[in-house]
């Protein structure tokens, strides 16, 4: 996954208190562009740590993973809004 970078949103209305609909569709699209949308929605959840006979993590892959996507969606989802609201 690349790193995001402003020209990704610079297109789409920012929100402004009086635009939710196209925000929220704006978002959408990116989100689910990305694959980003299962984490937002809550459809992916954040996975429980497994730990092995000697307590160590066995699945700290698939936790970074998905920490570092709901990043990437919060990214996204700030860099649309005003600095206002």
């Amino acid at each position: 996954m690349t790193s995001p970078t402003l020209k990704d949103v610079g297109h789409m209305a920012k929100f402004y208190g009086k635009n939710f609909s196209l925000w929220k569709f704006g978002c959408w699209v990116i989100l689910e562009h990305h694959n980003l949308a299962p984490i937002v929605d809550g459809t992916e959840k954040k996975p429980v740590e497994v730990k092995n006979a000697e307590h160590v993590v066995t699945n700290q892959m698939q936790i970074d993973a998905w920490v570092k996507q709901d990043i990437l969606a919060r990214y996204y989802l700030t860099a649309t809004i005003k600095n206002q609201q």
